[in-house]
């Protein structure tokens, strides 16, 4: 009897931790695992990079099927070989569940996302505007550089760096906040700008 409630208690512990990892399993830069969701995929039958499910509504990722360039959040140009990932359609325990679209793609609205940067132009509480200096640890931010879907535009000024999005360099000195170039898991997207600063 009581190996019974250990195994019911231990199996709903563990379905709660899947159901909270399955949860949160798109990135707001449409990531997963550090492995952007777009691009050339391949479906397969075994060891995917993937388990999905096609649900109806509610999915995690829109997704539209193209022939070429699949370049934004949701495209998958399907391909027999050479793939960016793969994936294996499954109907329960998925990594994470998609809707077939024909215009849109994109996250959905079952992914569970907040965005990095707040309407008051700050990330972990911190202003993202001001002078900044760019080192190779420890940074307080880690950052990449986008051209799309970005989280924040970023203007390059002299001196003056007081609206969201302006940020004036430094190299010494006093500054507002340090940052990392990297290609993937980073704390904020930016698009470098020459006008319309701030928040997208």
């Amino acid at each position: 009897m009581i190996a019974t409630r250990l195994f019911i208690s231990l199996f709903f512990v563990a379905l709660a931790y899947h159901s909270s990892l399955q949860a949160q399993s798109i990135s707001n830069h449409c990531e997963r695992d550090g492995k952007k969701l777009y691009g050339k995929v391949k479906v397969v039958t075994s060891f995917p990079d993937y388990k999905v499910k096609v649900v109806n509504s509610f999915p995690d990722l829109k997704v539209k099927t193209v022939s070429s360039f699949p370049d934004d959040c949701g495209e998958w140009q399907m391909v027999e070989s050479f793939p960016d990932f793969t994936v294996q359609f499954v109907e329960s325990f998925p990594d994470f569940t998609i809707q077939f679209v024909e215009s849109f793609p994109g996250l959905g609205s079952g992914s569970v996302t907040s965005k990095p940067v707040s309407n008051l132009c700050t990330c972990k509480g911190r202003k993202l505007y001001g002078k900044v200096k760019e080192v190779s640890y420890g940074a307080d931010f880690e950052v990449k550089k986008v051209d799309y879907n970005e989280d924040l535009r970023v203007k390059k000024v002299d001196y003056g760096a007081d609206a969201c999005g302006e940020w004036e360099w430094v190299e010494s000195g006093s500054y507002d906040f340090t940052i990392r170039w990297v290609e993937s898991s980073p704390d904020f997207t930016v698009r470098m700008v020459d006008s319309s600063n701030g928040l997208p």
